[in-house]
């Protein structure tokens, strides 16, 4: 259903209708009342010059009100377009606005930057010819569904081709469709920000994980952790090679309460109950038959992790 939308502001012929009416219904009121108070001629010509006047200073009044709210909402707009032109200039992510058909209309000064471009270089560039998959520009699947309404945005890792050289900057693109409003059509409002750290992040994460993988794997030990939550648990690729098992599923076929050796298991279980009730270091050595049904020493460290409320929420550590 569509919304009844009351007028911003008067119109210039709406302000001027009113200014005669009001004009008008003053002075045949006035002269009607004139004649109902007096029949004295100089006395109506007094009330007449009294009334002329009246009417100068109240219209004057209302003048000056109106250009004074007027002045301070031209105040307000300027100071809001300079804010928005200070933050689009100075904000870190790329900024673009779109037509529907992925033209760019509009590009802030980071964007720019990052295209090595300027404004008129810009202006009706497809979009996705410049920010893309590492191969050619995709087939735009995902800006049908948001242009159809199946999504309201999406968010991609990209990566940003400058019109000139060969430095390619990745980036994460979240487009978002604006619906068009009154006299303004529909357009795409496209966010870039820079992934560079992100992607060395998460680089130097797989070389840390790899370096620790080679470690664990070269001492011998494995890694374990519990989810405490969702009591869902996972081991590092070096525990089956060490508990000697062939299957498939570790996490299901170990139940290492029944592997301990009788003599350890009680001292063990009580040990772990205290770290995870008292948050103190689990610090144990203990036999445990192997899948192979060998029995062989271990060394287990494993500390428990709390949430931001306080309570446990992961157990982890290292078998040796």
């Amino acid at each position: 259903m569509a919304k009844n939308r009351i007028p911003a502001q008067w119109c210039p012929w709406q302000a001027l209708a009113l200014y005669l009416g009001l004009g008008v219904a003053w002075v045949l009121a006035g002269d009607w009342l004139l004649d109902q108070w007096t029949t004295d001629p100089a006395l109506a010509h007094r009330y007449q010059v009294w009334k002329g006047w009246l009417y100068v200073l109240l219209t004057g009044l209302l003048a000056w009100w109106l250009l004074r709210r007027a002045q301070r909402a031209e105040q307000v707009r300027t100071a809001a377009k300079r804010s928005t032109v200070v933050m689009l200039r100075n904000t870190p992510a790329g900024l673009a606005r779109m037509d529907l058909q992925g033209q760019i209309l509009w590009a802030n000064e980071r964007l720019l930057d990052m295209l090595g471009a300027t404004p008129e270089q810009v202006v009706r560039l497809p979009f996705f010819s410049v920010v893309r998959t590492s191969g050619s520009a995709g087939d735009g699947g995902q800006l049908q569904h948001l242009i159809s309404g199946k999504t309201d945005h999406f968010v991609e890792e990209l990566q940003c081709h400058p019109l000139h050289g060969n430095r390619v900057l990745p980036v994460l693109c979240t487009v978002t469709l604006v619906p068009a409003e009154e006299q303004e059509s529909a357009y795409l409002m496209c966010v870039l920000q820079d992934a560079s750290a992100l992607q060395a992040a998460r680089s130097a994460l797989v070389r840390s994980e790899t370096r620790l993988r080679l470690a664990l794997d070269g001492s011998g030990s494995s890694v374990w952790e519990h989810d405490l939550v969702h009591r869902h648990t996972t081991f590092s690729s070096g525990m089956a090679r060490m508990l000697r098992y062939g299957g498939r599923d570790l996490v299901q076929d170990l139940d290492w309460r029944a592997r301990l050796s009788p003599e350890d298991r009680m001292r063990t279980t009580r040990a772990l109950r205290r770290t995870l009730v008292m948050g103190t270091p689990f610090a144990q050595n203990f036999q445990l038959q192997c899948f192979d049904g060998e029995w062989r020493w271990f060394m287990a460290r494993g500390q428990c992790h709390l949430d931001a409320s306080g309570r446990a929420e992961r157990f982890s550590g290292v078998l040796t």
